[in-house]
């Protein structure tokens, strides 16, 4: 199984399209789990987590990006870890099967996207 960690505060804005990149990917829904780790938000995040099926929802009490992912990690219970922003967007339905396909082979053990795709309204930081 693989673990989703997405670190989170405040993030209602990007976080309704995030979580559907993932619900879009072309593996089986139960070969993950979305761990979310929120920092005290204060807007709809948790409503949308909830709402789209988060498995688990954990705080995040230091609140940065960081320390976010650790607490995600801490609760994880796949073997694989994702680390995903709450503002990310997986490109396309393969990303998760091409993300994880290289763990076949045991000398392996991280692996990177090698480009990164952008959105038309993303600030020029992101580009």
């Amino acid at each position: 199984m693989v673990s989703i960690v997405i670190p989170t505060l405040n993030s209602e804005r990007t976080l309704d399209e995030c979580l559907s990149s993932i619900a879009a990917q072309d593996v089986p829904r139960g070969s993950y789990e979305i761990v979310l780790a929120d920092a005290g938000s204060t807007d709809g995040t948790l409503a949308i987590a909830r709402a789209r099926g988060v498995d688990r929802i954990v705080d995040n009490p230091l609140k940065t990006g960081e320390a976010g992912k650790a607490a995600g990690i801490r609760a994880a219970r796949g073997d694989l870890i994702a680390l995903v922003d709450s503002d990310n967007i997986l490109p396309d339905a393969g990303w998760l099967a091409r993300m994880t396909a290289p763990f076949g082979d045991t000398r392996i053990a991280a692996s990177e996207p090698i480009a990164y795709t952008v959105r038309r309204g993303d600030p020029a930081l992101t580009r």
